[in-house]
């Protein structure tokens, strides 16, 4: 739950700097109403494309993750220790 609100937290502060800036030179309604319609698409299109591209690699790498976990905790260690 948390998750989702920092992500939506997150992907809302680029759309509102760029409506506060075209907001300070002046704007027209159908130029906001355009605005907000386009950042709501690009907005949920990124988020479900993200959540497309992690539950196919997920699936693609859930067979050895457990050794991709093990190389990189190997290599952080031995990089430490050196």
């Amino acid at each position: 739950m948390f998750e989702a609100l920092f992500l939506a937290v997150a992907l809302a502060m680029d759309a509102t700097a760029v409506a506060a800036a075209r907001g300070v030179r002046g704007i027209r309604r159908a130029e906001a109403v355009w605005l907000a319609l386009s950042f709501a698409f690009f907005q949920a299109g990124m988020a479900a494309i993200g959540w497309v591209i992690g539950d196919t690699a997920a699936r693609w790498i859930s067979a050895w993750d457990h050794w991709l976990a093990f190389a990189l905790l190997a290599v952080a260690v031995v990089r430490i220790v050196s």
